[in-house]
């Protein structure tokens, strides 16, 4: 038990959310729209999975004609989706740590209690504008 006057470090709350959000990620090659390609070696076909846990696949042949509707349509958006989600691992974790360091007794009763909840509930409803911009 945490006596009221000492505080925990936010990293003991955001390293091991950090951990466990990566690992999911990296275990399940998780990203936002459950779309992952990998192109062959010679570059005659890409395989298209479809899915978070029970994954379709689909090979589609690479030909001079359809080179770009692949990259429009497959390999651009998988790419930034990966990208955003990656980014929101920091995030995400930032925001779980945050939650529990302000909630916890030691931080409950300082005098800008208040402050630090509408920060955060603030912060939380400005989050999914940032992608919009």
């Amino acid at each position: 038990m945490l006596k009221p006057d000492e505080k925990m470090p936010l990293g003991f709350i955001f390293i091991p959310v950090m951990m466990l959000l990566l690992s999911f990620t990296i275990l399940t090659n998780f990203n936002l729209i459950g779309y992952h390609y990998n192109l062959d070696e010679s570059a005659s076909f890409i395989t298209i999975e479809e899915g978070f846990f029970n994954k379709e696949k689909y090979n589609i042949q690479i030909n001079d004609d359809n080179t770009i509707q692949i990259l429009q349509e497959v390999m651009i958006p998988v790419n930034s989706a990966e990208r955003i989600w990656q980014s929101d691992l920091i995030i995400i974790s930032l925001f779980i740590g945050l939650f529990a360091y302000i909630f916890q007794s030691a931080a409950r009763q300082r005098k800008t209690f208040k402050w630090f909840v509408q920060l955060y509930v603030g912060m939380s409803f400005c989050y999914p504008f940032i992608y919009k911009i």
